[in-house]
């Protein structure tokens, strides 16, 4: 399925900013939220992941600035598979153990964007 990386990337981000734009007191359901998401594009990797294929699958590949041959690829390997699904399982129990206090808004975007660099790192491929 194509854009299921580029979800599991971006939608921690959008996560992140939507903490950012929400009131303090929905910090937790929002955060909640955007990691049932990215943790059901994780599962929906793992569900079209072929585990008798060599090397990156689902791959995607997009033509980002010609100019200079830049362009945006990602794919996903076995080892990277079970990084991601391990990421999307931590991080909610990470946010339900934190208490709610003025830190927790600023916590949670941390989260997201390290989140979202946690994922692109193991999905990128060059």
């Amino acid at each position: 399925m194509v854009g299921l990386i580029s979800a599991i990337i971006i939608a921690p981000l959008v996560g992140a900013l939507a903490l950012f734009t929400a009131p303090a007191r929905n910090a937790r359901p929002i955060a909640l939220l955007f990691n049932v998401l990215a943790a059901f594009d994780a599962l929906m990797l793992w569900k079209h992941f072929d585990t008798r294929a060599f090397g990156f699958q689902l791959i995607e590949r997009h033509t980002w600035i010609p100019a200079i041959g830049a362009e945006y690829l990602v794919g996903i390997d076995g080892l990277s598979l079970l990084l991601v699904l391990l990421t999307s399982v931590i991080i909610p129990f990470a946010f339900l153990a934190q208490k709610m206090d003025r830190g927790f808004c600023a916590l949670r975007s941390t989260a997201h964007s390290r989140r979202r660099t946690l994922s692109s790192g193991f999905c990128s491929m060059k």
